[in-house]
Formats: structure tokens, sequence, C-alpha cells
């Protein structure tokens, strides 16, 4: 008996060592040989029960009969999907045919039902379209062998007699198949299904997990990515070292070797290895977590010593972080010089500045005698010759000036502390000045000197007259010197984008290699017919300040053929505005009025109170800022004009102590510091007015008519 049961065994496990650790294939195998072995055993007595119909259905049934025990076999191999099919397939036909010839009689065709049951034990929820495919045929043969439908085509090769006893024994014989069918099934397909649902959880969780396992995988993988990255991009060495020195392990991305055992003096000399043993003597002192700098071999360092706890060891080790900075104390070092040689320029623009400041002032002070007594000089009685060398020191007193005035506004520009201050003016106004003031010049050199202002320009525009003025006389002062002959012409236009200026002249021209350097400073040229020469600074202010007027000054010239230079500026047409201080210009009268002079240079005093006398005034002169304290109540002043800077009192302090003594008359500053921002400086301190020198009379008259008080 058990050894027929170790039969059965081998029998029903047939294949199943295929399916290795997949349970549901496992049992689908035994399954399938169970079929395998019922069908075979129902189909052999059928051989018996077949012969008396003829010996074709016998043979016919005894190769269904092998057909049905060689899916065992199959298994066996492996090839559970073959035998599967084998075995539904050959089953199907072979009921379909036998009912046919059988006919319907034989009940031959109630073995579907075993069929229609087979497909759930013999394939896994998964393969569900083999399962209907098998469950679907079978159900439409019944019914064409029951319903007759091919039966005209078939004749019977039995009697009803043979009929009845074939289908008293098929009937129980299927009841028994779909019994151990629905036995098998109940008792294994619900484990199956159980444990397929347990299968879809596990997946499903471990999908989830997965998911998860993969977001972190990422995650740890760019960590790694920028943690190599940063690792990658610093140059520091990482050694781990004992309690002697000897290196335990190290990192680097340098190209610096280590040898694990060597010792830390080997690699970065005796000094490091000095403060490694130094920390371990004294473990909890200065020399752990504390910077350390030395230089070796030419190379200068820096180190942290770090403890390393080992908890399962007695063992002692640090880790030290080495880095080379000596390309960054190179740095420093060149930014320190940077930064020296900053400062140095920074005083020496302080210096500069301040040089310029009272070189101004100690040039305008003689000036300043000189200009006025010239002014003086003209209203006398003179000869012709007298009037001559008259004009030739005004013409050179003047040029003087200019002079100065460039070098201080070539030092503002530089400073940036040129600013552009733009006001609605009579733009044609400023042009005919520019031509009046040339025009002696030009008829002296017998060259004609035009204007030239389009119809489409209006008279009245937003523009810096300051500047704009000393870019025009610059460019036209220079045209005329330079022509020897011909015209010169200043033309004005509007185009689309502003307002264009060309100055144009007949001279020699200026040569091709000259035009790349006329605009930089201290670059001079040479008329070689008049054998003038530039000061080198009036062209490269011109260039500065149009730049700073939102143009760019360009030259066009040909050698003999005259030059232009040319320059548009964005100018905004304004209203038409009232021009009340234009026209006939009297004289400023101050008849009856008394005067206090404050001046420490005898030659300022008297040149300005020449002046204020010929205005009608009285006037009282003191050396400074003290002396007019002592003398200002003395007398009823109507104007007290008052020189900067006086020994024993300046005129700053004197002013304020007068007006905080209850004198309410105007505080003129005359002053020979003539730097931008002077005036506003002094308007602010509580000057009343301002003005400059070296003065004329006519300077003088203008600055007094500034001051509503005097000018009423």
């Amino acid at each position: 008996m058990q050894e027929v049961l170790n039969l059965f065994t081998k029998i029903f496990n047939a294949g199943v060592s295929n399916a290795k650790s997949n349970t549901l294939l496992k049992k689908k195998y035994i399954l399938t040989n169970v079929i395998c072995f019922l069908l075979s055993l129902s189909t052999f007595p059928f051989i018996f029960v077949f012969f008396p119909s003829g010996w074709f259905f016998s043979v016919t049934t005894l190769v269904f009969f092998l057909i049905f025990a060689s899916g065992i076999y199959f298994n066996k191999l492996g090839a559970l999907n073959v035998s599967r099919n084998l075995i539904l397939g050959s089953w199907t036909l072979g009921v379909f045919v036998y009912s046919l010839f059988l006919s319907s009689e034989t009940g031959l065709q109630y073995c579907f039902f075993s069929l229609v049951a087979v497909p759930f034990i013999v394939f896994t929820p998964k393969e569900e379209n083999q399962r209907y495919l098998h469950l679907i045929l079978p159900i439409f043969l019944y019914f064409m062998v029951d319903l007759e439908v091919l039966s005209p085509y078939f004749p019977k090769v039995i009697s009803s007699d043979t009929a009845y006893i074939i289908s008293n024994f098929v009937k129980p014989t299927v009841l028994i198949q779909i019994v151990l069918i629905l036995y098998y099934y109940s008792s294994q397909e619900n484990d199956l299904l159980s444990e397929v649902d347990s299968n879809k959880k596990l997946n499903n969780s471990l999908r989830s997990n997965s998911e998860e396992l993969l977001a972190f995988s990422a995650r740890l993988k760019r960590s790694e990515s920028s943690l190599n990255s940063l690792l990658n991009s610093i140059d520091d060495v990482v050694v781990e070292v004992n309690k002697d020195g000897k290196v335990l392990n190290f990192w680097t991305t340098s190209n610096i070797e280590i040898e694990i055992g060597s010792y830390i003096n080997e690699n970065f000399g005796s000094f490091m290895k000095i403060k490694i043993l130094a920390a371990f003597n004294q473990f909890k002192g200065d020399y752990f977590n504390k910077v350390h700098e030395y230089n070796y071999e030419g190379k200068d360092y820096q180190f942290k010593i770090t403890p390393v706890d080992h908890i399962d060891s007695n063992e002692e080790s640090a880790v030290v972080a080495i880095r080379d900075i000596t390309m960054n104390k190179r740095i420093a070092d060149e930014y320190n010089e940077v930064k020296k040689e900053k400062e140095v320029a920074v005083r020496s623009a302080e210096f500069k500045e301040s040089f310029l400041a009272n070189i101004s002032h100690e040039i305008r002070t003689p000036l300043n005698g000189v200009v006025g007594m010239i002014d003086l000089l003209k209203d006398t009685p003179l000869d012709n010759t007298q009037e001559d060398y008259v004009e030739t020191l005004k013409s050179s007193s003047e040029n003087l000036l200019v002079l100065i005035n460039d070098v201080l506004d070539l030092s503002k520009i530089q400073a940036g502390k040129m600013e552009i201050n733009n006001t609605d003016g009579d733009f044609h106004m400023l042009l005919n000045k520019v031509s009046e003031l040339f025009q002696p010049m030009a008829k002296l050199k017998g060259i004609e000197l035009m204007v030239e202002i389009d119809n489409s320009v209006p008279q009245f525009l937003k523009f810096d007259p300051t500047r704009l003025n000393q870019v025009l006389t610059n460019l036209v002062s220079n045209a005329v010197k330079f022509t020897a002959s011909g015209s010169v012409k200043l033309r004005v236009r509007k185009t689309t984008e502003g307002v264009k200026f060309d100055v144009q002249d007949t001279g020699e021209g200026i040569p091709v290699e000259a035009q790349k350097s006329i605009f930089s400073q201290f670059t001079q040229l040479e008329n070689k017919a008049t054998h003038i020469k530039g000061t080198g600074l009036g062209l490269s202010i011109v260039s500065q300040l149009v730049k700073l007027m939102g143009g760019e000054i360009k030259v066009y010239s040909e050698k003999g053929n005259g030059a232009c230079f040319y320059f548009t500026l964005n100018l905004k047409k304004v209203d038409i505005i009232s021009n009340s201080t234009s026209g006939n210009k009297e004289s400023f009268n101050f008849n009856g009025k008394s005067v206090l002079l404050v001046d420490d240079i005898r030659v300022n005093r008297k040149v300005a109170s020449i002046m204020l006398k010929k205005m009608g005034a009285n006037v009282v002169e003191v050396e400074n800022g003290a002396e007019a304290l002592d003398v200002f109540d003395q007398a009823d002043f109507d104007l007290i004009l008052m020189d900067i800077q006086m020994p024993v009192m300046g005129g700053e302090e004197s002013m304020e102590k007068i007006k905080a003594a209850g004198f309410d008359r105007p505080i003129v500053a005359l002053s020979a510091n003539a730097l931008e921002g002077d005036e506003e400086k002094y308007l602010k301190q509580g000057f009343d007015g301002y003005i400059s020198k070296p003065i004329t009379l006519s300077k003088l008259e203008s600055g007094l008519m500034k001051i509503p008080v005097l000018s009423s």
C-alpha cells in the first residue's frame, strides 16, 4: 500500500521541481498531473466499451489515453503550458468527434461539463485569456452536439442499445470527474487565490517600499555627488595619525602622495609632528582644535588637530586637516599692497586737490591786481601805443586765467566733482555772444567768423550755459587761432539725434596720426604758419565736458583742408522765458553808500577800492577779519566785501561774529578760492554773495547786481 501511495506521490509531483520557489506554480503542476491521471483512468475503460462499435473507436480511445498520460511526462520536462493545452485540446476534440459519430444518445456531450471546470484548475489567474478560451469552446460544442446541429451530416455507427450502455457508463464517470474537479478546486484554489492576494499585497508593499528606496537612493546619490564635488573642490589634506605621529590613513584630492605607516614629519616637516606629540601629551590642552601656521620648504601651511574617539578600543588617534595657504598669503600680501597703493593714490588725489586749491588761490591773488589794474588802466586816457600795450597785457592775463581755469576744470572732472546744471535759457543768445567774443580777433587776422543757426533750432532750450559756452568758446578760439586765412563757421542744426554743433575752419588741418590723440591731456598742436601752440588741456576738457552733457565730440580733417569738430547733444525745447536781464545794461550805482573792504593784500584792496569809488561808493579799508570786527559798527556800512583767507582772523569767522552782533546788511565773499562748489559753500555758511578773483569792474558790478538788496 505504501508503495502505491509513493507511486501516486511521484506521479502527482512530476515537474514540481521546475517551479522552484513559486508555490502557485507548484500547485498547478500537481493539479494538472491529477487531471491527466484522472482522464487517463477514465479513458482506459472506454477502450473496451467502444470495441463493439468498431476497432476504430477503440484504437482512437487508446491514442487519447496515451495523450492524457503524456501530460504527466511533459510536466516532468517542465513544459506545463504544452501539457495543459495538449490535454484540453485533445479532450475537447475527442469528445466532439465521438459525440458526432456515436450520437448524442451516448451522453458523451456531458463530458464538456468537466472541460468547463478544468480551466479553473490548470490555469493561473494571470492566464485569463487561455482560461476563457477553454471555458467558452466546450460550452459552444456542447450545444452543437446536444441540439444535433451537425447530426444530419454524420450517420450513426452504433445502435440505440449500445448508445444506452455507453450512456450508463459515461454519466457516472463524468459525475465522478466533476466531483473530483470541484473537490480539488475547493480545496486548493481558495488557498491559491488567498496566496495570490497575499502576493499582490506583498508586491504592492514591495513596490511602494521600492519607490521609497529608489527615492532615498536618488537622494543618497545626490548627496554623495554633492559631497564628492565638495571634497573634490577642496585641496586640503586630511591625515589620521596616532600619538607617535605615524600616518594611519589619509585623504586628499591634490597630487601629494603619503605612504601609510610613514611619519607625518616626512611629508610636512618636524613642526607638525612636535605639535601632534604635544597635543597627545596635553590631551585637553590648547593644542587640539587650534589652528597652527608654519612655513615648510618654501610653502605656508595651516593645520588643525582633532582627536578621534575609538569606542571599541583604547587606541588614541587624531585627524589633522592640513591646508596649503601659500597662494592665499600671496593674494593677501598683494591685496595689502594694492590697498596701500590705493591709500597712497587717495592721499595723492587729496593732496593734488588741496595743492590745486592753494595754488589757484595763490596765483589768483596777484593776478587779481594785474587784471584789475589793466581793467582800470583801459579807462584812462591812452595814446595808440599805450592802448596796444594794454591790449597785449589784457590778452596775456586772460590767457593765463584760461589756463588756470583749465587746470582746475580738469582736476574737477577727474575727481568726479564736475556737475552739469541744465536750466532754461536763450540758446540763440549764447551762440551770438560766442561770435561777438571772437569777432575782434577774427577781424584782426582778416578772417570771416560766421554763425549759422538753422530755423529748425528752437530759440529757448534746456542746457548748461556755463559748460556749453566753455565748450564752444574753446573750439571757436582754437579755430580762429589756428586759421591764417579764410573763415571759421559755427553751424547749429536740428537732427533726429538732437542738436548738432559743427565748428569748421579753413586752416591747415590736423594730421591723421595726431587726430587719434588730439583729445588726450597735454597733447599740443603747432600751426607752422603762425607758430602757435596749444596748451594741451582745452580739447581734453572739451571732450570730457561734452561726454558729461551726453554727447561725444569727433573731428574730421584733411591735411591742408581745415578741420571740423562736431558733436550732438539731446537738448529739450522749453517755453519762451523772460529775458529781463538782457538789453540795455546800466552801470551799477553806489552813490553815497559806504562799503567796508576787508583784504590782507594791499594791491587787492587798491584795485577793489578804485572800482568801488568809480561806482560812487565811500570805501573804508581794513587788513583782516579782526579789524573788521572792530570797525563794522563805527559807521553805517551798506555792504561788507570780505576776503576769505586772512591772517589773525579769516573771513568766515569774522562774518559769523559780525552777523551775530546784529549786522543786517549784505556781507559778500570776495575770494581767490574758485574751485567747483566754493560759491555754494560760502553761501551755505551765511555769506549773502560771492565774487571770485581776479575781478574786473564789470565782474564786480554783475556780482553785486545779483544781491536783491543792492540792486533795488
